[in-house]
Parts: structure tokens; C-alpha cells; sequence
């Protein structure tokens, strides 16, 4: 078979498979700027800031458009260097055997949040992202958006100091004084038509290890054959001085299923993000029942 044969089936294989992961859809960039976007959001208050939340979506936003860069430009370089524009560099060769094992790229990843999905599920994942951030800087009110879906940021540690601070502010009180109150909803995000006075309502999380009884509002056993348990609405509450009740069981949320991370640069776990107290049966299930059952949050799903 002629050398050029070879070429010619590289190039349509390349093609192919750009094409699948650009039918799937790449979203535009965000800019703060663009049509729809509530400018009152950014608007500076006597003491020259934005507010708390504001700033965190300019942050999500950043981290969000240097991921979709970097996944275009390697498409773009790793096209290129199939059709021998370019030298194939040992990055680009293992996003090419990565791509073909629909497996995220190293190259990625790296750029990216935690994640174990499959490559076409990250791809359609990264897509609802994009549209939760977008839905919260084009949102009426400069507040945002009635509920916020903690598994779509980037990073929801930040996120929750944002709650913190914009309590603090309103209320004149030092934020080394409040922490979480939590209360789970009986609606979906979708049945919530308005937003709390203080605090925000999360939602996005799935329970592993227990099951949630949504009319006493309780954690309960697993239902056979269910591995995950999606949860309503939590309301988290900053609260000054806030005590948890020891009948409550101390739930672990994390990023992903592995349950495990390093702390990073800012002092925060690269997965944990925060212990959400869920009521939960004492005299059938103590406390104790979920931490020997493994009982967590989970932030996202692994398919």
C-alpha cells in the first residue's frame, strides 16, 4: 500500500474523531461582558468591591475559559501534527491513545476539575457546566441565581467562604464567628421559585451508603438495587456560633467517589469540601451506623 494511503487514513481518523468530541459541542467562552450578562453584578460598593459571590464567579469563570482553551488548542495542534504539520509531541501523542480509549487527556485533566468520568460523559458534564455559569452571569438578579449547583464550580470551597463573607457583610459580623446550619428541602431545584434571606439553597449531591426518606426528612437504609440517592435541595445557612446537634449524623461531601485528596496551595483538600449534618433515626440508625457504612456526599457520579 502506498505511504500516502497511510496519510490519508490518519487524516480521516483524526477528522472522525475531532468531529465527535466538536458534535458533542464545545461551548463559547465566558466573559462578564457578553449579551445577557447582569452588569449590576460587578457593581463596586463604597469600599471599591464587588460582591463576595461576584467575585467567585469572576474565579469559575477564569478557571473555566483556560480549560476550554487548552482543550482547543490541543485538538488544534494535535490535528495538525496527524496531518505532519507539526512534530507529535509525547503530550499529544498520549491525548491521541487517550482520545481513542475515550478516556479524558492527561493534558486535560490537568487543567480541569476532579473527575473520573469517561470521556464522553466529561464532555457532556464540562457542557452543563458551562451552562450553570452562564445561567448565573446572565441571572435577573445580581444575587444569582435561586439555587446554586455546588457540583458545577470549580472549586465549592470558595464558593462557600463567598457565602460566608456575603453574610458577614450584610450583618456586621466577623466571619471567624459563623459556620453551616443545614436543612434538607423536600423540592427539586427545579420547584424553588425564590431565594432565602441569607445563606443559599445547593443542590447537585448524591448520597452513597444511606437512602434519604424525603417525608421525615431522615436518613434511612439503602433501597436494594440503588447505589446512589439523589438529594433535594440543602439550604446552607451561616449561622453565628453555630453548634451541631450530636444526634445528627456529620456527613463527609466530596468531589468525586475516591474519598481522597492533598491539601492544596490554599489550605483546602483537592476533594473534601465540607461536613453537612443530616438528621437521621438514633434508636434505628445512630450516628455511628453511617460512619461504619461509609456514608458520603458525593458531588458527581463516575458515569
Amino acid at each position: 500500500m502506498h505511504e500516502n494511503a497511510n496519510i490519508v487514513f490518519q487524516s480521516q481518523e483524526s477528522d472522525k474523531m475531532i468531529a465527535t468530541i466538536l458534535s458533542i459541542g464545545l461551548p463559547p467562552n465566558l466573559f462578564k461582558n457578553e449579551e445577557g450578562a447582569n452588569k449590576e453584578m460587578f457593581i463596586e460598593d463604597e469600599k471599591g468591591l464587588i460582591p463576595s459571590l461576584s467575585t467567585v464567579l469572576l474565579q469559575e469563570i477564569t478557571k473555566f475559559n483556560r480549560l476550554l482553551d487548552v482543550i482547543r488548542t490541543s485538538l488544534d495542534h494535535m490535528h495538525d501534527s496527524i496531518l505532519g504539520y507539526m512534530t507529535m509531541s509525547q503530550a499529544l501523542d498520549a491525548m491521541y491513545s487517550s482520545l481513542l480509549n475515550n478516556q479524558v487527556p492527561k493534558l486535560w485533566a490537568d487543567a480541569a476539575y476532579p473527575s473520573l468520568k469517561p470521556l464522553g460523559s466529561w464532555i457532556k458534564d464540562l457542557n452543563l457546566r458551562i451552562k450553570f455559569m452562564r445561567s448565573w452571569l446572565t441571572s435577573p438578579s445580581a444575587a444569582g441565581p435561586n439555587t446554586f449547583w455546588i457540583s458545577g464550580l470549580f472549586f465549592p470551597q470558595g464558593f462557600l467562604t463567598g457565602v460566608l463573607q456575603t453574610h458577614a457583610r450584610k450583618h456586621s459580623e466577623a466571619i471567624d464567628t459563623l459556620n453551616f446550619s443545614f436543612k434538607v428541602l423536600e423540592q427539586n431545584q427545579e420547584n424553588i421559585n425564590n431565594r432565602p434571606m441569607d445563606g443559599v439553597y445547593v443542590y447537585g449531591m448524591y448520597l452513597e451508603g444511606a437512602s434519604w426518606d424525603r417525608k421525615k426528612r431522615m436518613l434511612t437504609d439503602q433501597i436494594p438495587g440503588e447505589m446512589h440517592c439523589y438529594m433535594p435541595v440543602i439550604y446552607f445557612n451561616p449561622v453565628k456560633n453555630y453548634e451541631r446537634r450530636p444526634q445528627d449524623y456529620e456527613c463527609p461531601v466530596y468531589k468525586t467517589s475516591v474519598r481522597a485528596g492533598t491539601l492544596s496551595t490554599t489550605g483546602h483538600s483537592t476533594n473534601f469540601i465540607v461536613a453537612v449534618d443530616l438528621p437521621t433515626p438514633v434508636q434505628d440508625f445512630p450516628p455511628e451506623t453511617w460512619v461504619l457504612r461509609g456514608t458520603a456526599l458525593l458531588c458527581q457520579l463516575n458515569d
